[in-house]
C-alpha cells in the first residue's frame, strides 16, 4: 500500500488561531475611547489626541449611565471657586491624589477636599452565646469578599471648610470643629427618633430654686420659683391689639400692616415656640395710621422711657374707632421715618400701678419700638418680645453697670440678655420657670447625689420629645443649667459650623440687671464676632471639649442630631 500525503490544514488552522489570539491580546489604541462612550469602571482615566492635543476623559455617572466625559486639564485647588454642585476633580500633590468636590460654602460654590476611604463588606456570624461584626473565627464562615469603594464624605473623617454641609441618604453630613480645632464630618438626619431618655432624674422639685434677692427690682419680676401670676398669663390665648401710629413730623406714608404683619407674625411664631405651645397669640388690629397730637420729639423719648404720655395720646385717639374689648396690652407700630423716638417706649411691668383706661377696659402693658430696631441688623419683633418677656416676670440678664471691653455673662445667649444678639430664645432656666418646659423634659440631679451621669440632649428650639436640660442645684441658691443648642430657629445668627452645648450658673440672690446667669466658657474659647451686635462669648462646648464648675465637670462625649453629655465629679 502506498503512504498517504500528510495534510497541512491542521497545521494552517492552528497558525490562524495563534495569530487571532495574539491580535486579540493587543491593547487598543487610546484613540478607541471616545467622549460619551460608555465605560465600565466609575473615575477610570483615559486620553486620545485631537488637533494635535491631548484630550482628558474621566469614567462618570451621567444620568444613571458610566459614560467617558471630557475633563479639563488645568488642575483645580482647595479653595477655589466651582460652578456646578457634586462636581468631582482631582490634583497630584507631593505624589499623592487629592480629592475635591464642588459644594456650597457660606452661599459659595468652592472646590473643598474629600477624603478617599476604603470600605469593606461586614459579615455577622450568628454563634449560640453572641454576635459579632468582627472577621469571623468558624470554619463555616460564608463571608463575601472584600470589596474596596471610593467615598467622598464620611462621619467622623476629617473635613476643611467649617459648615459645608452634603447630602447623605435620609439625611446630610455637616463640616464642624471638635476639641483641639479639628474638623470632622458629623451625620445628621432629616428625621431623627427621639433620644431615649436617661434613668436617674430626681423630682424636678428639687431644682426649683426659690427666688432669694433681698431686693426686688421690680417686685413683679423673678430670678427663679415660684412663678408669679400677677402678670401676663403664662398659658392660654393672648390677644394683643396692634395700633399703627404716626405724627406729623413723622407721617406714615405706607399702608402699615404691610409691614407690620411679617414682625406680628414672628413674635406669635416665637412665643408658641419657645412656650412649647402652651402660649398662642392672636391680634386685633387696625389697617390705618393713628396721628397722635403732638410731634414725636415732644414726649421726651430721645433714648427710652415709659412713653406714658404718648401712650395716653395715642389710645385716646385709637378709642372711638377701635374695640378694646378684653385687650389688656397694645403694640404700637410706628413709621420706620420715627425720629423722635429712639429706642422705644413701654410698660412691661405689670405691678408698676400705670393704668390708661379705654372705653371697653383698661390696658396695662404697652410696647413700641422706635429709631434704633429699623436699623440693619435689628427687628421690631425681638424688641417687642424681650419686652413681653418682663411682662411674664423675667428680669434683664445684661449687667447695666459692666464697663468691661469683655462681653457680658450671659451676651449672646438670651434675648433677655440682648435682642440684638444671635440667640433670640429663651435659656432653659426661664422656660423651666415660666412652666414652659414639662417635668419631663428636666433631668434633676443634686450636687449631693451625683457621681456621673450621662444624659441624652434635644436642641431647646426643637419640638422633639426629650429632654432639653440637665439641673443641677449646687447651692440652696445657685444652680447649673446645660442645654443643647444649634445654628437653626432662634439661634440661626450664630457663624456658620455653631453647634454644641452651654452651660451657665443661675444665682438667684442677684438682681434684675446685675448678672444673674453666668456663662461657663471653654478653657481656651475667646469671643464670636457678630454682625449687628459685636463680640459674645464663644462659649459653646464642642464634642470632646469640657468645663468645670465648682467640682462638677460637664463633657460633650457625643453629638450629631443630638448631644449627650457626661457630668461627673
Amino acid at each position: 500500500m502506498g503512504v498517504k500525503p500528510k495534510s497541512t490544514v491542521l497545521p494552517r488552522l492552528l497558525t490562524i488561531a495563534l495569530l487571532f489570539v495574539a491580535v486579540s491580546s493587543m491593547a487598543l489604541p487610546a484613540s478607541a475611547v471616545k467622549s460619551g462612550q460608555v465605560c465600565k469602571k466609575s473615575g477610570a482615566t483615559s486620553t486620545y489626541k485631537s488637533a494635535g492635543k491631548t484630550v482628558n476623559l474621566r469614567c462618570m455617572k451621567v444620568a444613571k449611565k458610566l459614560l467617558w466625559v471630557k475633563v479639563a486639564t488645568t488642575a483645580v485647588k482647595s479653595g477655589q471657586v466651582c460652578k456646578k454642585s457634586g462636581a468631582t476633580s482631582s490634583y497630584k500633590s507631593a505624589g499623592k491624589t487629592v480629592n475635591l468636590r464642588c459644594m456650597k460654602v457660606a452661599k459659595k460654590l468652592l472646590w473643598v477636599k474629600v477624603a478617599t476611604t476604603t470600605a469593606t463588606t461586614t459579615t455577622t456570624i450568628k454563634s449560640t452565646t453572641n454576635t459579632t461584626t468582627s472577621a469571623p473565627t468558624s470554619t463555616t464562615s460564608t463571608s463575601a469578599p472584600t470589596s474596596t469603594t471610593s467615598v467622598a464624605f464620611v462621619a467622623g473623617e476629617s473635613c476643611s471648610s467649617l459648615g459645608a454641609s452634603q447630602p447623605k441618604p435620609n439625611g446630610s453630613l455637616e463640616c464642624r470643629k471638635i476639641s483641639g480645632g479639628g474638623l470632622r464630618w458629623f451625620s445628621l438626619s432629616t428625621s431623627p427618633a427621639a433620644p431615649e431618655r436617661a434613668a436617674g432624674s430626681y423630682a424636678v422639685s428639687a431644682c426649683q430654686l426659690t427666688d432669694q434677692r433681698t431686693t426686688k427690682t421690680p417686685p413683679s419680676m423673678m430670678t427663679g420659683f415660684p412663678a408669679l401670676t400677677t402678670n401676663q398669663p403664662l398659658t392660654g390665648a393672648l390677644t394683643y391689639a396692634v395700633i399703627p401710629i404716626d405724627f406729623s413730623d413723622a407721617p406714615g406714608t405706607y399702608a402699615p400692616l404691610s409691614e407690620a404683619q411679617s414682625q406680628m407674625d414672628e413674635l406669635a411664631a416665637w412665643t408658641n415656640r419657645i412656650s412649647g405651645g402652651k402660649i398662642t397669640i392672636t391680634y386685633r388690629t387696625s389697617s390705618t395710621w393713628t396721628r397722635v397730637p403732638s410731634v414725636s420729639t415732644a414726649y421726651n423719648l430721645a433714648r427710652s422711657g415709659f412713653g406714658l404720655s404718648l401712650a395716653q395720646d395715642a389710645l385716646a385717639a385709637a378709642d372711638p374707632s377701635f374695640d378694646f374689648t378684653g385687650i389688656s396690652t397694645v403694640l404700637f407700630y410706628l413709621p420706620r421715618t420715627i425720629e423722635g423716638v429712639g429706642e422705644g417706649f413701654n410698660a412691661n411691668d405689670g405691678g408698676n400701678g400705670m393704668r390708661i383706661s379705654t372705653n371697653e377696659g383698661v390696658i396695662r402693658f404697652w410696647f413700641g419700638a422706635g429709631k434704633y430696631f429699623y436699623a440693619d441688623g435689628r427687628t421690631v419683633w425681638s424688641y417687642w418680645a424681650h419686652e413681653i418677656g418682663h411682662a411674664f416676670g423675667l428680669i434683664d440678664l445684661y449687667v447695666r453697670s459692666w464697663a468691661s471691653s469683655a462681653p457680658p455673662p450671659m451676651a449672646g445667649f438670651d434675648i433677655m440678655a440682648s435682642q440684638d444678639g444671635p440667640s433670640r430664645t429663651l435659656s432653659s432656666w426661664w422656660r423651666f420657670l415660666l412652666g414652659w418646659y414639662n417635668d419631663n423634659q428636666v433631668y434633676c440631679i443634686p450636687s449631693s447625689a451625683l457621681t456621673q451621669v450621662t444624659v441624652t440632649l434635644v436642641p431647646i428650639d426643637r419640638s422633639t420629645d426629650g429632654y432639653k436640660a440637665v439641673m443641677v442645684p449646687l447651692t440652696a441658691s445657685r444652680i447649673l443649667v446645660i442645654e443643647s443648642r444649634r445654628r437653626e430657629f432662634y439661634d440661626v445668627l450664630f457663624p456658620v459650623g455653631s453647634y454644641g452645648t452651654i452651660a451657665y450658673v443661675i444665682d438667684t440672690t442677684i438682681d434684675n440687671g446685675d448678672g444673674t446667669s453666668v456663662l461657663q466658657v471653654p478653657i481656651g474659647h475667646s469671643t464670636i464676632w457678630v454682625q449687628g451686635s459685636g463680640p459674645v462669648h464663644d462659649a459653646f462646648i464642642l464634642k470632646g471639649e469640657s468645663v468645670t464648675v465648682s467640682g462638677i465637670t460637664v463633657t460633650l462625649v457625643e453629638s450629631d442630631d443630638y448631644d449627650t453629655v457626661k457630668i461627673s465629679k
